[in-house]
């Protein structure tokens, strides 16, 4: 097998180096985590992982998509928290399931809607009310592990990318052509 055809990844070590990266960047969240004490890891992270590490050209990878996606999501999470929290519609001294259900709808469109008038689009983030809103979350979840986690995920997979792009110049030597063929 080899890795690197013409110049580009072949498909089978795009794949391979994509789960690599998907894996250590959940495997730093959770250790620095535990490390520092907050959490840096949420389920829509692992979403965002796909495409930061399998489609880390697309513009959903973008790190103004990433990053913003996550925080603008994870901003109308908390403040349909808020409202919730504030003007209740409360049945027997409890929240309406009802009223939730359309809480967390409500909250995934607007972020959707505004991702999309913002040009910051990352399908992962849309996860990001459902999660506060379920898990009835504060404010702090905003920075740990919304935008700490969101930064470093970009930054792992930035410097992969990298790795990525030095491995296949280093190929590229007269020296170490044993990694690369091209096709006749």
């Amino acid at each position: 097998m080899y890795c690197i055809i013409d110049g580009q990844l072949s498909k089978n070590c795009t794949i391979c180096f994509a789960g690599t990266g998907a894996s250590m960047s959940i495997f730093v969240l959770l250790h620095l985590g535990n490390s520092l004490q907050h959490p840096l890891l949420m389920a829509p992270f692992g979403a965002s992982c796909v495409l930061l590490f399998l489609l880390p050209n697309s513009p959903l990878s973008q790190t103004k998509s990433v990053i913003g996606g996550h925080l603008l999501s994870s901003t109308v999470g908390l403040l349909m928290v808020f409202f919730m929290a504030h003007f209740p519609v409360k049945f027997f001294g409890k929240i309406s399931s009802l009223m939730m259900n359309v809480a967390v709808a409500l909250s995934v469109g607007l972020a959707i809607s505004l991702m999309g008038a913002l040009n910051i689009v990352h399908p992962p983030a849309g996860a990001n009310p459902i999660v506060i809103l379920l898990a009835q979350q504060s404010a702090d979840f905003q920075l740990f592990p919304g935008l700490s986690g969101a930064v470093i995920l970009v930054l792992i997979a930035l410097s992969h990318q990298k790795l990525i792009q030095f491995f296949i110049l280093k190929s590229r030597s007269p020296k170490n052509n044993s990694l690369e063929r091209t096709h006749d």
